[in-house]
């Protein structure tokens, strides 16, 4: 009994690793043929189970009943004359959900899933600031990595102070280093001491995000920070006072030792604070998508049918889900936000193991990011973001009290 855990235990690791590289790295070559194997992999970790109680989760029904009506309105708008990016978003949606019950079926060992998010997310990071000191070794790995376009795009960034790192966006760097501010930051707010390294970790994360120049995950990682730092725990104000003069001071001084002059140290800050990440053209566009959807407000227009008029979305996910499933539509995918909030705050609460507490702010701490970014960005339409949101969903699920983080 003892051999068939240890072997359920590696076929775990190893469909993350595969999951993993599929979810981080979208324009790999053998992404499709990491998908097959993970798929494989899910299933025989549920078939080499000692029991086979097949438990469906409250999330996966709310989830697929909101598919089912975001199906139905869209069927009544749109008839069978769908768009690719319609029934993408319908395809990864229940992808999505499949890949959380499998999850749980398997019954993963949720400190697993953590640590290989983890593992990610620190390689991302330490690509940016790779990127920052020397370009020309992040460019050879690039050309591995991505596609012609998007090797293009994360060239052209350099040129404006951002950096993508080995990804074709900032939006999807700062993502996925996010990963690494939520697992240090849920590792001290919950120690009775703080730990030098973790403080150090959870600056480096910070001033990496800093460097991709992406104010919407900036934004949202602050806002995290709040949630998990003051509303889950009392911490005491003075010391959240340091660690972002410290988050500051870091930042400087490693701009003026690596450039060696304020000019550049100054474009820097002008492309983080001044690069209108936020709000260039996306006001313009909330208004044109409002105009559109006078007619058709509760039941919207039709999976898909923003891209007809915005090529990459209205880069604001409630806006996007009214226009396209309408209010109605748009208000089931809050509650199912919300919920999920809700019940991570109450498993936390019930919790009495300081591992588990860890855990469960970790969890807190991705979906706020994932939410309040939504507000200026895609994450529920991009299947990397969802996916890692729907990971996320099932780390809260998975007995994570008592499992060592």
């Amino acid at each position: 009994m003892r051999i068939k855990f240890k072997v359920n235990e590696i076929i775990q690791c190893v469909a993350l690793f595969f999951l993993c590289v599929y979810i981080f790295f979208p324009s790999i070559l053998i992404k499709d043929i990491c998908a097959y194997i993970t798929a494989f992999l899910l299933i025989v970790t549920f078939l080499v189970k000692s029991s086979y109680v097949l438990r469906v989760s409250n999330i996966t029904k709310i989830w697929i009943f909101i598919i089912f009506y975001s199906v139905l309105v869209s069927i009544i708008s749109l008839g069978i004359d769908w768009s690719n990016d319609g029934i993408s978003a319908v395809k990864w949606m229940l992808f999505a959900i499949l890949l959380y019950q499998m999850i749980l079926f398997g019954d993963f060992i949720s400190v697993y899933v953590i640590r290989m998010l983890l593992i990610f997310s620190t390689c991302f990071c330490f690509m940016t600031y790779l990127q920052f000191v020397d370009i020309g070794v992040v460019d050879v790995i690039n050309m591995h990595l991505l596609g012609a376009e998007e090797l293009q795009m994360n060239s052209q960034a350099k040129l404006i102070g951002s950096y993508y790192g080995i990804t074709s966006s900032n939006f999807l760097n700062a993502f996925y280093i996010s990963i690494l501010n939520a697992y240090v930051s849920s590792r001290i707010v919950n120690s009775v001491k703080y730990s030098i390294s973790d403080i150090l970790f959870y600056i480096i994360g910070v001033v990496a995000i800093l460097l991709t120049g992406k104010k919407g995950i900036i934004i949202a990682n602050f806002f995290a920070f709040i949630v998990v730092f003051f509303v889950l725990h009392k911490i005491n104000i003075k010391v959240v006072a340091k660690l972002i003069f410290i988050v500051c001071l870091f930042y400087i001084v490693l701009n003026i030792i690596m450039n060696f002059e304020m000019g550049a140290f100054e474009g820097l800050i002008w492309a983080v604070f001044d690069s209108k990440d936020i709000s260039n053209g996306r006001f313009d566009m909330y208004a044109i998508a409002f105009n559109n959807i006078r007619d058709s407000l509760l039941l919207g227009n039709g999976w898909g049918s923003s891209y007809k008029i915005f090529s990459n979305g209205v880069h604001n996910i409630y806006i996007q889900l009214v226009y396209e499933i309408g209010f109605i539509g748009m208000m089931f995918f809050v509650l199912f936000f919300v919920y999920n909030l809700i019940d991570n705050r109450n498993a936390y609460l019930r919790s009495m193991s300081m591992k588990g507490k860890r855990a469960l702010s970790f969890c807190l701490y991705m979906q706020i990011v994932f939410l309040v970014y939504g507000f200026t960005g895609n994450p529920l339409f991009y299947y990397s973001t969802l996916l890692i949101y729907f990971i996320v969903l099932s780390v809260k699920k998975l007995n994570c009290v008592n499992v060592k983080l």
